[in-house]
């Protein structure tokens, strides 16, 4: 069976004589019109195949992703219930060592600096965080009201749908 390359380039390459028959400028075979019609059909068939196959692959990706999002949650209540029972050893025990040939418990000290208020923090010990971002809805909308906007262009593009 060709592919709906083939069958293409055959649809583009013939010319039809009359209302009857269709001749392919390639080989001069003369087709009648129902083989044309035939070969036009197989091409769909073709097109439809594969926009299906597409159709089904795109309904597995999201049945996957459905199916992560599922098993994410479930991971999420898994870990804030480690959490919540960590927590409450750590209650218990404070700094009391536990061991048994399964499990064991040591503790490490460590230091955190707690702000209370950054107000009140002087200049030298503040970090300033700057993002900078176009916004391209403004920017999109000045370019098709005419406006230049330098570093900046309004592209169009060509979107397939599927059914």
């Amino acid at each position: 069976m060709a592919s709906v390359y083939e069958l293409d380039a055959k649809i583009s390459s013939c010319i039809q004589l009359d209302a009857e028959h269709v001749v392919s400028v390639d080989d001069g075979e003369i087709l009648n019109l129902q083989q044309f019609e035939a070969l036009q059909m197989e091409r769909d068939k073709k097109i439809e195949g594969l926009c299906c196959y597409i159709k089904n692959k795109i309904a597995d990706a999201e049945a996957i992703y459905a199916e992560i999002d599922v098993l994410s949650q479930r991971a999420s209540v898994m870990k804030r219930e480690a959490e919540r029972c960590k927590n409450y050893l750590a209650g218990v025990l404070y700094g009391e060592k536990f061991e048994t040939p399964r499990c064991k418990i040591t503790w490490r000290k460590s230091e955190i600096c707690n702000v209370l208020n950054i107000d009140a923090v002087p200049d030298e010990f503040k970090r300033t965080k700057v993002t900078v971002d176009a916004d391209k809805t403004a920017i999109k909308k000045a370019i098709k009201g005419g406006a230049e906007v330098p570093g900046a262009e309004v592209i169009q593009k060509l979107n397939m749908t599927l059914k």
